[in-house]
């Protein structure tokens, strides 16, 4: 209990003098050696404490899942500005200006000066193509440099449905939404008006995960779903992907020597034989565990979602393919 008080009065110290200017503080202290290390997030964090021999990630985890990034191309006949949007802030990277004399609307009178008009609007138009060919360039940019793998579109509808129809098919199917906004509009406005098209995208993301994930579950095929079948095949390290709904905690076990989960109580750890001792959020623990080993972690948090993955036990998740090679002796 020393340590542990000692490091509360040191925690608490260090929140107390701290102006924290984000939405949230994650502050790590280690007893052993002194190290305090804390770090400013632009998401909402709830308040808590945890005491262990283990960092606690989950928050961070569930953080980066829910905050996907998500990358914005605003684009007008001239001009291009690129943002990405990840864990609850948003940056802009690039703005590029065109030459917009170029695809300037020609207004005559006369039916002698209809032709050089027509021709002056085909060239306009041919440069607006030529703009949005290099725009496809920005955006294959943004997606290698920041890992996006999510795209909306911004700007008016005409241009957006340009920009669309010319995107090569691996870019087409990353785009998730479109919104109409001018090219002048403050990077807050294009935040406000984008979290509704990502949060949408999610809700639709996670029905469908559910559904394939109880369904591919019922066939005993690539998925498990219950707490107790999921966390036999997370301690076998089976998880490709682990799936839980935001609502669904459990208390469990853990095994004081291979640090296996259990849903339920047994006098012995079944993979190594050592004493299981309780613990109050099993859930918890297997995010935790499942990031350490690698895993993909989704937390179901859409309503009509997460009903149906309580319904199926609460948690699931896919497993990892394994690839049996079988070979012949020379």
């Amino acid at each position: 209990m020393k340590a542990f008080q000692t490091a509360s009065e040191r925690v608490a110290d260090f929140v107390a003098r701290y102006s924290v200017g984000a939405r949230g503080l994650i502050v790590i202290f280690d007893t052993s050696d002194g190290f305090l290390w804390n770090r400013e997030v632009d998401f909402p964090a709830q308040n808590q404490i945890r005491w262990g021999k283990e960092v606690f990630i989950q928050p961070l985890a569930v953080a980066i899942d829910e905050y996907e990034g998500v990358g914005i191309v605003l684009v007008d006949r001239a001009t291009v500005r690129l943002f990405t949007m990840s864990l609850g802030a948003i940056d802009e990277h690039i703005r590029e200006e065109f030459d917009r004399t170029k695809i300037r609307h020609t207004k005559t009178t006369g039916m002698n000066r209809l032709g050089s008009a027509s021709h002056l609007q085909r060239k306009a138009e041919e440069q607006v193509r030529s703009n949005l060919r290099h725009v496809v360039k920005d955006i294959d940019w943004m997606l290698a440099q920041h890992g996006v793998r999510r795209i909306i579109l911004a700007g008016s509808p005409q241009v957006t449905a340009k920009l669309h129809k010319i995107l090569p098919k691996r870019l087409a199917s990353e785009v998730i939404g479109t919104v109409d906004i001018a090219i002048s509009a403050t990077i807050e406005e294009v935040r406000k008006v984008s979290v509704p098209v990502a949060q949408k995208f999610e809700w639709e993301t996670e029905k469908a995960l559910v559904r394939d994930l109880v369904t591919e579950a019922a066939k005993a095929g690539r998925a498990v779903v219950g707490l107790g079948h999921t966390l036999h095949a997370l301690n076998q390290g089976r998880i490709w992907q682990l799936i839980c709904a935001d609502g669904f905690h459990s208390p469990g076990y853990e095994c004081s020597r291979c640090a296996a989960l259990f849903s339920v109580e047994s006098t012995s750890c079944s993979f190594c034989g050592s004493p299981l001792y309780r613990i109050d959020d099993v859930v918890h623990r297997a995010v935790d565990r499942a990031v350490r080993k690698g895993a993909r972690i989704k937390v179901i948090r859409s309503e009509e979602a997460e009903s149906a993955l309580m319904n199926a036990g609460g948690i699931g998740g896919f497993l990892r393919t394994v690839l049996y090679v079988l070979g012949m002796m020379a």
